[in-house]
């Protein structure tokens, strides 16, 4: 087990009106978190519909997805991105599964936490479980629930390449330009026109024609996206929604048809992205003035 580097912060972030919880408290509620994000726990978590972890006004980010706002939307892409259900067991997801989970950094300031975690996913696309960083940042208010969130996974461009190479190699095109990319990205779209077709076949959300007509569109008009495209017109984009469209088609559908709904658009630019504020955008959570865990 890695070596844990634990602090906690004695002042308290400039403009944060709610009450403290105490270290032992916040890190027990952290670890609650974490136990709950391993399979299948978060199973359990994403059926239960919603995630009691969550405040019913939570916001929170991926950096490399997009902001979900409200306890239903996060329950379904917190705990439903890395849980399979009987619907969807037969979908490799990109993301793996996480297996287990082991503490590196933990700091704490009122009710805030920043934690480190090391998480291990079992990702059956390349047959490996692999070790990642995840770097989180958490508010709670005195019920005990999370109100924000804030999570990047640390070098996770260099998996994504790592993935990409073992993929080739497993397909005997290693080195081969762009084949690897190639199948992966045919691999993904069958199953997305799979899932499109099983479940948006409501004449509200119905997406394509036919399987072939999902396949033809999608391999000539969407781009397979890169490791920080999962909330843009992409492939990738639409690999992670798949995943939610059993749930809610009625929600889901349309972020992986031709439009890309309201999730998979390329409507965000790097300077936006990089100069938001996770907490600026829910004027009804305590922590929307929060700004810096810098001391005055």
């Amino acid at each position: 087990m890695p070596e844990m580097d634990v602090l906690s912060l004695s002042h308290r972030s400039h403009a944060y009106e709610t009450q403290s919880l105490s270290f032992d408290n916040l890190y027990r509620l952290t670890t609650r978190f974490w136990d709950n994000f391993i399979y299948p726990n978060n199973r359990v978590q994403l059926l239960s519909v919603n995630s009691t972890l969550f405040s019913e006004d939570v916001v929170g980010r991926v950096d490399d997805s997009r902001t979900c706002h409200g306890r239903e939307l996060n329950t379904e892409y917190v705990f439903g991105s890395f849980a399979t259900l009987g619907s969807t067991s037969s979908i490799v997801s990109v993301l793996g599964i996480p297996i287990s989970h082991e503490p590196m950094r933990f700091a704490t300031n009122g009710n805030i936490v920043s934690v480190t975690e090391l998480v291990f996913f079992n990702i059956s696309l390349i047959d490996k479980v692999v070790p990642v960083q995840i770097d989180l940042w958490l508010a709670f208010n005195s019920q005990e629930e999370i109100v924000a969130y804030d999570t990047s996974f640390r070098w996770f461009a260099w998996l994504f390449d790592d993935m990409l190479q073992l993929l080739g190699e497993s397909h005997g095109c290693e080195g081969d330009g762009d084949k690897p990319n190639d199948t992966f990205k045919s691999n993904i779209i069958q199953q997305i026109c799979g899932t499109a077709l099983n479940h948006c076949t409501d004449s509200q959300n119905v997406q394509y024609e036919n399987k072939s007509q999902c396949i033809e569109f999608l391999s000539q008009n969407v781009r397979l996206g890169t490791s920080y495209e999962f909330g843009m017109n992409t492939i990738l984009c639409r690999s992670l929604h798949q995943l939610m469209v059993p749930l809610r088609p009625d929600v889901h559908c349309s972020h992986i048809g031709p439009t890309g709904g309201d999730m998979c658009v390329d409507d965000i630019i790097y300077d936006t992205v990089v100069q938001s504020s996770i907490v600026g955008r829910n004027n009804s959570s305590q922590v929307q003035h929060v700004t810096s865990l810098s001391p005055k």
